[in-house]
């Protein structure tokens, strides 16, 4: 079998979990199987930043992102399509707080399900996250390896 097949197979057994998971940490542990599998990165490098407590002093933010990684914040929802506006929202408080803490590092946000996954990057005014951009999205279970 060539890497494009297992890759693909890979991800169709993925979307078959994701599509079983109806429970937020059901969904984190699904997203944590996918980084692992398809992208390589270990476990013990995503538990750091699971659930991580963080805020701003300066405009008052506090949150438990659901998982950061490096510069990437994961926003994860049982049902995306219902709750992407509170998803962006969050996103916003979350990439505020990374902004603040690497003013000249660029973040990104992605809300997703671990099957549908929306990419978005911060709209910066005066060094406050106001909004954001969507930049790409994904839908796995209908996407080409």
């Amino acid at each position: 079998m060539d890497v494009a097949s297992k890759t693909a197979m890979m991800i169709k057994e993925h979307v078959a979990r994701a599509r079983q998971a109806h429970m937020h940490p059901a969904k984190l542990t699904v997203l944590l199987s996918l980084l692992e599998e398809l992208f390589g990165v270990r476990l013990e490098e995503l538990i750091p930043g699971v659930e991580s407590k963080f805020g701003s002093k300066l405009w008052g933010l506090r949150g438990s992102a659901d998982l950061i990684f490096s510069n990437v914040v994961f926003e994860i929802k049982v049902d995306p399509k219902k709750e992407l506006d509170d998803a962006i929202q969050k996103l916003i408080k979350y990439l505020q707080v990374l902004h603040e803490r690497g003013p000249g590092r660029r973040s990104i946000g992605i809300a997703m399900d671990a099957i549908e996954f929306k990419a978005f990057a911060p709209i910066l005014k005066c060094s406050q996250v106001v909004d954001l951009k969507e930049i790409g999205s994904i839908n796995i279970a209908v996407s080409t390896p």
